[in-house]
């Protein structure tokens, strides 16, 4: 009898540990999504949901993590939001700052103009003064 009742109590166990990771991805993935929508500047879930032609409430289920969602929506939000789906599913290859977004604006520039090799002999000049 007491090997039954310890096979049970760990399967409970293991289930309650199931179910608060997936609620710790699912968490991470919800604030993500929240984020790219901030940053991307719509306000609330509806105003986002309701200029994309998404279901108002599917999307907010989304956004505030009481539904987890697949890589087909993920594919759908990132490029509303101009995020990878990588970033909202998993958190990998997070968007860039403005600042890094300038920085590399004008390193495209230099090279549009024929001067990145000149900008990163300089660059690499810079770091070794640095060590």
């Amino acid at each position: 009898m007491s090997a039954v009742y310890t096979d049970r109590v760990h399967s409970v166990n293991m289930i309650s540990v199931h179910t608060i990771c997936e609620h710790a991805l699912m968490s991470d993935m919800s604030d993500r999504l929240k984020e790219a929508r901030a940053k991307a500047g719509y306000a609330s879930a509806r105003s986002a949901a309701l200029k994309f032609g998404w279901p108002v409430s599917t999307y907010g289920a989304h956004e505030n993590g009481q539904n987890d969602y697949d890589a087909e929506a993920a594919a759908k939000y990132a490029k509303a939001y101009r995020v990878s789906p990588a970033y909202l599913l998993t958190g990998e290859n997070p968007p860039l700052s403005a600042e890094d977004r300038e920085d590399l604006a004008l390193l495209r520039e230099a090279r549009d103009r024929g001067i990145l090799g000149e900008v990163m002999k300089y660059v690499r000049f810079r770091l070794s003064e640095t060590e």
